[in-house]
C-alpha cells in the first residue's frame, strides 16, 4: 500500500503535530506494512528538521500569504502525480486540508482524517469566521467523505461527532519509543548550579495561553511566597516557543529576580529536548484544551512522571500513577507542586516506573502501526464497496 501523509508543516513550527507524523510514519515502515510519501508546505526550518524522517520521499509545496493560512496550490499538483492509494489528512485548519479535499474528489480514492484536537469547542470559539468559511468551502464534505476519522481519545470521537454525525472514528494514540539513560547520557544546556539538588518542574513545548502557561507562572510565585520551604527544593524551567504570549518573557524575569528559581531557556530540539525531559522531576501541563499532547508521552518514555489537567485527556496517566491531576487555575496549580514537591523519593521512583509501563502498553509502534493500518484497510473496503453501488444502481436505470 503507498500511502500519504499530509499537514501544512512538518517542521518544529507544526509542534507535537509534525512529531506524531513523524513517529506514526516510522512505525508503519518499521511494521514493513506499507510505503510512505510526505506532503507539507514549505517553510524557513523544513529543509533542517526533515532530516529527522528517515529519507522518506517529502513533496514541499511553496507557500503563499499568510503563515496562519498559507496557500500551497503545488500541493494539489504533487499529490495528483504521486500515485498513492490512500491520503491521512493531519490537522485540519489549513491549505493542505484544501488540498486533500480536491485531490479526494478528483481521484475518487480515500482520505482518513486526524484532526489533532482541533475541532475541541475552545478550538472552535477561536478565528471563528476564518473557520466558518473553510468549514462552508470543504472542510465539512471533506469529514464527511473521509474513509475513517483517527481520533486521539474518547473525548475527541465526541467532538468530531458532533459536528460530523455517524463518523467511522478509530481511536489511535501516538507512538513513542521509550528513551533509557543511554540515549540521552549528558544534561540539557539549561541545567546549572540552580538546579542542583532540587526538584526540577518543566515546562515543555508550545507556550501558548491555552496551556495554562501564565497560570503556572501565577502558582509558582504563590508556591514561593506562601511556602518558601518547599519552593526552595524546587526549580521550574520553560522550553518552548512563546506563540504569543504577551509579557510572558517579562513575567518571568520578574520572577526570576525576586525568587531565583524559575528560567526560560527557549526551545529545544532533537537530543536536547530528551534531556531535558529526562533531566526534569515532573513535567507540568495545565492545559484548557489539548487533543493528545505528545510532550506528556514523551515526558512518560523518559520516565517523567507529570503534573496535568483532564483537558489533556489522557486518563490512563492518572489511573496508572504516572500523573497528578490538577485543574488549570493557579490555586489547584499550586497544590499539584506542593505535592511534587514533597513527595517521598520512594513515591517518585513509583511514578518513573508506571510512567515507562505505561508508553510500553499503550503507545507501541507495533500497536498504533496495527491499528492504523486497519483503519486503512476499513477506508479502501469503504471506498470499493461504494463503487460497487454505484455500478449496481447506474445498471438498474
Amino acid at each position: 500500500m503507498r500511502i500519504g501523509m499530509i499537514a501544512g508543516s512538518l517542521s518544529r513550527l507544526n509542534g507535537g503535530v509534525s512529531e506524531a507524523v513523524r513517529l506514526l510514519s516510522l512505525a508503519l515502515i518499521d511494521s514493513g506494512q506499507g510505503d510512505i510519501v510526505l506532503f507539507a508546505g514549505d517553510d524557513a526550518h523544513l529543509a533542517e528538521d526533515s532530516a529527522q524522517f528517515g529519507g522518506l520521499p517529502l513533496r514541499a509545496a511553496r507557500v503563499y500569504g499568510s503563515p496562519r493560512y498559507g496557500f500551497a496550490p503545488g500541493m494539489v499538483r504533487q499529490l495528483l502525480r504521486a500515485d498513492i492509494d490512500i491520503l491521512h489528512v493531519h490537522g485540519i485548519w489549513t491549505f493542505h486540508a484544501a488540498a486533500a479535499w480536491i485531490w479526494q474528489r478528483m481521484t475518487g480514492k480515500p482520505v482518513v482524517v486526524a484532526p489533532h484536537g482541533m475541532l475541541e469547542p475552545w478550538i472552535l470559539a477561536r478565528s471563528r469566521l476564518l473557520k466558518w468559511l473553510v468549514w462552508h468551502l470543504y472542510l465539512r464534505d471533506l469529514l464527511r467523505r473521509a474513509g475513517g476519522v483517527q481520533a486521539l481519545t474518547v473525548k475527541e470521537v465526541a467532538d468530531v461527532r458532533a459536528v460530523v454525525p455517524g463518523a467511522a472514528c478509530a481511536i489511535i494514540g501516538h507512538y513513542v519509543p521509550l528513551r533509557d539513560e543511554a540515549s540521552a547520557p549528558d544534561l540539557p544546556p539549561w541545567w546549572d548550579e540552580s538546579c542542583e539538588g532540587r526538584r526540577v518542574v518543566l515546562f515543555f513545548g508550545r507556550l501558548h495561553e491555552k496551556k495554562g502557561v501564565m497560570e503556572l507562572c501565577d502558582a509558582w510565585e504563590r508556591l514561593c511566597r506562601q511556602h518558601p520551604a518547599a519552593a526552595g527544593r524546587c526549580q521550574l524551567v520553560f522550553c518552548g516557543w512563546n506563540d504569543g504570549i504577551a509579557g510572558f518573557e517579562a513575567r518571568v524575569a520578574e520572577l526570576a529576580g525576586e525568587f531565583g528559581n524559575i528560567a526560560y531557556a527557549g526551545p529545544q530540539y532533537g537530543e536536547d529536548k530528551w534531556r531535558s525531559l529526562a533531566a526534569a522531576s515532573f513535567m507540568a501541563l495545565p492545559s484548557h484544551s489539548e487533543g493528545l499532547p505528545l510532550s506528556v508521552v514523551e515526558a512518560w518514555s523518559a520516565g517523567t512522571p507529570t503534573i496535568m489537567t483532564e483537558a489533556c485527556n489522557l486518563p490512563d496517566g492518572f489511573a496508572m500513577g504516572a500523573a497528578l491531576r490538577v485543574e488549570p487555575e493557579a490555586e489547584s496549580i499550586l497544590g499539584g507542586l506542593l505535592r511534587a514537591g514533597e513527595m517521598p523519593e520512594g513515591e517518585l521512583v513509583a511514578m518513573r516506573g508506571a510512567a515507562c509501563r505505561l508508553v510500553a502498553e499503550h503507545y507501541s509502534a507495533r500497536a498504533v502501526a496495527d491499528k492504523t493500518m486497519a483503519l486503512y484497510q476499513q477506508a479502501l473496503f469503504g471506498q470499493a464497496a461504494a463503487r460497487v453501488s454505484d455500478q449496481q444502481a447506474l445498471a438498474g436505470r
